[in-house]
């Protein structure tokens, strides 16, 4: 298992007893928040972003379309974290948290995922590649496709 994700699981059993009023997708978004930056200000995250680690834009009818697709949950709680704490605190990548030097490693089963927000600046800057939340979409859909697919184990331990 990657490092990364080690921190998410580990700071999301600590986030649900901090905020058990949350939804296990929104306490994922602050798992997620507090592994990007273990400095960030939980509670002001929690106020700021009602809806993080929701499907679609904020309260948006695609949570309850698709609210039934783990991969879909999981994969909108990481483009969300990403998202913000790129946009706010200018840490990691931003949406596109999913590079195409990862795809590509995980398609050829060559990388255990500690690629996954380490993307190559080079990458960045052919055309809106890491700038799109919509390629952000792409890239993050098929991550968390072959991630399901490859260590389903682990996978299945993701509680969100």
């Amino acid at each position: 298992m990657d490092t990364f994700t080690v921190r998410v699981l580990f700071n999301y059993q600590r986030i649900r007893l901090a905020f058990p009023e949350n939804k296990p997708s929104k306490n994922g978004f602050l798992a997620v928040c507090a592994a990007i930056d273990d400095k960030a200000d939980l509670l002001s995250i929690n106020s700021d972003c009602s809806f993080g680690g929701h499907i679609g834009m904020g309260d948006s009818f695609f949570d309850g379309v698709l609210n039934w697709s783990k991969l879909m949950r999981v994969h909108a709680v990481y483009h969300d974290a990403y998202g913000y704490m790129a946009r706010v605190y200018n840490k990691g990548p931003g949406y596109d948290y999913v590079s195409l030097k990862t795809l590509k490693s995980w398609i050829w089963w060559s990388d255990g995922g500690d690629n996954i927000g380490k993307c190559d600046p080079a990458e960045q800057e052919c055309g809106c590649l890491g700038k799109c939340c919509v390629v952000g979409h792409c890239f993050g859909i098929i991550f968390w496709t072959l991630f399901k697919h490859r260590d389903k184990t682990i996978y299945e331990k993701i509680p969100f």
